[in-house]
């Protein structure tokens, strides 16, 4: 109990930090438009994620963060207008977008988009893209009772699924070029929570990981 309150204190704590630092500069909004009421929990829980993962890349990467007219979105939103972060690999000067929870369309199927929570898409991937844009893919499952919720088979299901659809099973050939997380070099479901060891060897055929208790510790453990 002392390590879930502990780990929504400091999401909270989080969350409000954002909102008083970080703001537009034309309407003095916060740029994530984070709200730290309980409703919001999942949300902030994403960004957390969002945040972590450019931090561990901010070694090995410039990042620039490209402003939109808009906030980042809060839920599955197009591109278009959005903020998001670019990163540059020092050494190569590789480019890649880096987008939280922007619409991506299958291109043969019609009117079926799909917005993971943070896809990395090629430098050149317009405000309309396509599963031809995507490289890797990563969603955020947060639980409020972290000790005893995990993920559930049909949600690993599901996100294989996507993998599938946006056509990213090759995503830990990528050459995106990870610090501390290199074992995160994949289509990662991250959660706060506990996972599935008995489904290793389903997501390895399905090209994925569990990434659990990835919270504010710094440890974490992979499944896959």
């Amino acid at each position: 109990m002392s390590h879930r309150n502990d780990l929504l204190n400091r999401i909270n704590q989080f969350s409000k930090s954002l909102i008083v630092k970080s703001r537009w500069y034309k309407t003095n909004k916060p740029f994530g438009h984070i709200d730290y009421q309980k409703d919001k929990r999942s949300y902030i829980y994403e960004f957390f994620c969002y945040l972590k993962i450019l931090k561990d890349l901010k070694s090995n990467y410039d990042l620039e963060y490209i402003e939109g007219d808009d906030q980042f979105p809060q839920s599955h939103s197009n591109k278009k207008d959005k903020s998001k972060f670019v990163i540059k690999e020092k050494i190569t000067g590789k480019k890649y977008q880096v987008c939280t929870g922007t619409d991506i369309n299958i291109s043969t199927i019609d009117d079926y988009t799909i917005a993971p929570d943070i896809s990395f898409q090629k430098e050149n991937a317009t405000d309309d893209p396509t599963e031809k844009d995507v490289l890797l893919i990563m969603d955020a499952k947060y639980k409020s009772n972290p000790t005893k919720s995990n993920l559930s088979i049909s949600l690993l299901q599901q996100f294989a699924e996507i993998i599938v659809d946006l056509n990213v099973s090759a995503a830990s050939t990528q050459p995106i070029n990870f610090d501390k997380y290199k074992n995160l070099l994949s289509n990662c479901l991250l959660t706060n929570g506990t996972g599935l060891t008995d489904k290793d060897d389903f997501c390895k055929k399905k090209k994925m990981k569990q990434v659990v208790k990835f919270d504010v510790t710094g440890t974490y453990d992979v499944i896959g």
